[in-house]
């Protein structure tokens, strides 16, 4: 009988942690759908700024992190032009490609948030389905182009396509 209870407390305690662990979960979660604050707002509450220097910053912030991802992706093509993997030609097919694609899924983004999980993923695949048929029909590995769900970010691929054909 003694030994019952070296057990019990144990599967109580982790019971316990469990338990809370779910409400604060499903809290969030209620949270979250409730009303979600965006970083402006979160900053411009907390520190009393004004909200429009602040959504300024952010945007800024953004635009130049797409500047520095965009010149690393073509520093990569370059270097593969170099390398030989690829051809000038085909570099110039890439990025006409890729800014193609970088423009369809700025005009799709407002769509894509009134669309469920399942929708987005199917919309994914056939981009994806897309870009490998164009790289087919181009005779260009489709790692060089990346795009929607060609790698493993999960908010555009660009990984993929800043990688060697050799997945480095």
């Amino acid at each position: 009988m003694k030994t019952s209870y070296k057990y019990l407390l144990p599967i109580a305690a982790v019971a316990v942690i469990a338990t809370g662990a779910y409400g604060a979960q499903k809290a969030s979660a209620a949270t979250n759908t409730a009303g979600q604050q965006s970083l402006a707002d979160r900053l411009v509450q907390t520190f009393g700024l004004d909200k429009a220097k602040v959504q300024a910053v952010i945007d800024a912030n953004r635009t130049a992190h797409s500047a520095d991802r965009e010149a690393a992706y073509e520093a990569r093509l370059t270097q593969g032009v170099t390398d030989g993997k690829i051809t000038a030609a085909q570099k110039s097919l890439i990025l006409a490609e890729h800014q193609k694609l970088k423009s369809e899924r700025t005009a799709n983004q407002a769509d894509a948030t009134a669309k469920t999980q399942a929708q987005r993923q199917a919309d994914r695949a056939a981009v994806q389905a897309e870009i490998d048929a164009w790289a087919k029909a181009n005779n260009i590995d489709a790692s060089w182009l990346g795009g929607p769900g060609a790698g493993g970010r999960g908010h555009g691929g660009m990984d993929r396509g800043m990688m060697d054909n050799d997945g480095r």
